[in-house]
């Protein structure tokens, strides 16, 4: 959401500019990661070349994703933790000398046979009154041990000892929701948890309570590199087993921020806007296992925000001779330019995100004021699959570009014939070669539950269930016609929006030719062990729990209808973990 977003960016430079004068572009040693991760060794620009230098210093390197369809093997090879705690700080009662916790693991592996990893004593090194007073002391290796209790939030910045092999664990103790977040940290209400050009950091365990009266602070958990005052992305963050609920806007709102996991969370009732609220340039992100619940406007909202991720770029000393601001395509494509040679590709919030992996989420009764359950703007070369969206009141998946000033021209001027479909024609900032798979999609309403616009080009929609009462199952405008590849999935009614019949030859795969369409809801409903409209989740107790007689999504044994997927295309598993080797099924489940 544009205003928002410009808002919260008005929001911080005011308050920076209040506190103290903005701070000059820090020194490569006192960056996140040290002089190994901002430059250096030949790594500084593109072709391994040093890039160009802010004061005198290396350009940041080019982030080296990890490129994979496997979660665990992403988590894997990104986030590299500690074989063992340096030591605990404890806090909160009663005093002890060990505590007991799971090894530093972020692996399904560490799981023992009974579902929960076995644990080690940790020597605990001194005790205190709140997890801000610890995290003062904390260096990489540590763990914050939290015990059961209410407390405040806390504050997470930029610490050269968190590293590789070397992060700090916030662990909450005891059982789910026994650790309660419940007021923002004194340095910055805003927030509940503000990781603040943080790094090599894991989030673990909490309640983050909100008011739910719109009121409280605006987000549960804030990630943000403040890129303009550091040159930086916030990064090397894992959030999982919270319960964000109940804040002014988001669970999790993120700015300038790359390498991201978030799992096995549940992010509900935001009172103004998404569950989880992705933006700014962010990149290189993992969500698994999470849901997202009757909030108020999108589930997931991956907003890569091209205005508002350059109106903070902008900002940036490097760029103080840069040509002045235009809404036009030529000069957004000339700000990308100046921007990859400064600070290295992917590597400051240029209004592109690339990378992101969401799997085996549920997004369920969101989006009662608009904003699709699952919605994407300005996003690249990712993967979006096994996820169950349902009952939500808007849009269920959407890709486009937020509607972007600098696509403007493109969008109105929509082409008419594929000679025109090129080049500045087709908007800039939709999502490019994103792969939409093996999803359950139910709902009712007049949006699409798959919808490709705004110059979203090149995606590919494999193995979905797409099932929408009363409006269509897809929806495709003509210029995202380019590229599209539509195979295996079931659907309802799909329509072409602003298009022409010409545009169509521009898709590699047209829905009508290699998936069940014009699919009666009711029949398709049929299909599967109890298709209902319960919600998800209660949230009347310590932490959330399973509604009472709740939807079944899995496949009838024996279903024809729903074994109309492209063996090819398939996950490798689906979203409960089993083998899809060999199966066809659509849709986000297994037969039981």
């Amino acid at each position: 959401m544009i205003q928002a977003r410009a808002a919260l960016t008005l929001t911080l430079a005011v308050a920076a500019c209040a506190a103290e004068p903005a701070p000059a572009v820090a020194p490569v040693a006192a960056r996140p990661g040290g002089p190994a991760f901002w430059g250096g060794e030949g790594r500084g620009g593109p072709g391994g070349a040093p890039g160009p230098t802010l004061g005198g210093e290396l350009s940041p390197p080019l982030p080296d994703f990890v490129r994979t369809d496997d979660s665990d093997e992403w988590v894997a090879r990104t986030f590299v933790l500690q074989a063992s705690y340096r030591r605990a700080l404890l806090v909160g009662g009663p005093a002890r000398a060990t505590v007991a916790v799971p090894a530093p693991s972020l692996a399904r592996s560490a799981r023992g046979a009974g579902g929960s990893p076995p644990l080690v004593e940790v020597p605990v090194a001194a005790t205190y009154g709140t997890i801000g007073e610890a995290l003062a002391d904390a260096k990489g290796g540590d763990l914050v041990a939290v015990s059961p209790g209410r407390y405040q939030g806390f504050v997470v910045g930029h610490d050269p000892s968190m590293k590789d092999g070397a992060y700090v664990v916030v662990k909450a103790l005891g059982q789910p929701g026994e650790v309660v977040i419940d007021r923002p940290p004194t340095a910055d209400p805003s927030w509940m948890i503000f990781v603040e050009g943080g790094h090599h950091l894991v989030i673990d365990g909490f309640a983050i309570r909100g008011t739910a009266d719109g009121k409280g602070p605006r987000a549960g958990i804030m990630l943000d590199g403040n890129f303009r005052d550091t040159s930086t992305l916030a990064h090397h963050v894992a959030v999982r087993n919270v319960w964000s609920d109940g804040h002014r806007e988001w669970g999790i709102h993120a700015v300038d921020s790359r390498t991201v996991l978030v799992e096995d969370s549940v992010f509900s009732r935001s009172q103004e806007e998404h569950g989880v609220y992705v933006s700014d340039g962010s990149d290189d992100w993992v969500l698994r296992r999470n849901v997202f619940f009757a909030n108020v406007a999108g589930g997931l909202q991956i907003n890569v925000d091209p205005l508002a991720s350059f109106e903070e770029t902008m900002e940036h000393p490097a760029l103080a001779g840069h040509p002045r601001w235009e809404n036009s395509r030529r000069w957004a494509e000339g700000l990308l330019r100046r921007g990859n040679e400064l600070f290295g590709e992917h590597g400051w919030p240029d209004g592109r995100g690339v990378n992101f992996l969401v799997e085996d989420n549920v997004m369920n009764e969101n989006g009662r004021i608009g904003g699709a359950a699952l919605n994407l703007a300005a996003v690249s070369d990712s993967l979006f699959q096994n996820n169950l969206v349902y009952g939500n009141r808007a849009g269920a998946i959407a890709l486009w570009d937020n509607a972007n000033p600098f696509d403007d021209d493109a969008v109105q001027n929509w082409p008419k014939t594929p000679e025109e479909a090129r080049g500045d024609r087709i908007p800039l900032f939709g999502c490019k070669n994103v792969r939409v798979r093996n999803n359950t999609v139910v709902m009712d309403g007049r949006r699409a539950a798959l919808q490709c616009r705004n110059g979203s080009t090149g995606c590919v929609l494999t193995g979905n269930l797409a099932v929408n009462v009363t409006g269509p199952s897809l929806e495709v405008f003509g210029n995202s016609l380019p590229g599209l590849d539509v195979r295996g999935n079931v659907l309802g009614r799909f329509e072409y929006a602003e298009s022409t019949p010409a545009l169509l030859g521009l898709a590699k795969t047209l829905p009508e030719a290699r998936s069940k369409t014009r699919v009666e809801a009711a029949a398709a409903l049929a299909e599967l062990e109890a298709a209902n409209a319960v919600p998800w989740l209660r949230l009347d107790g310590r932490w959330p729990a399973p509604s009472p007689g709740r939807p079944d999504f899995h496949p009838k044994r024996g279903s024809s209808l729903l074994t109309a997927g492209d063996p090819s295309a398939q996950p490798p598993r689906d979203a409960e973990g089993r083998s899809r080797a060999g199966t066809s099924f659509v849709g986000a489940f297994l037969p039981r």
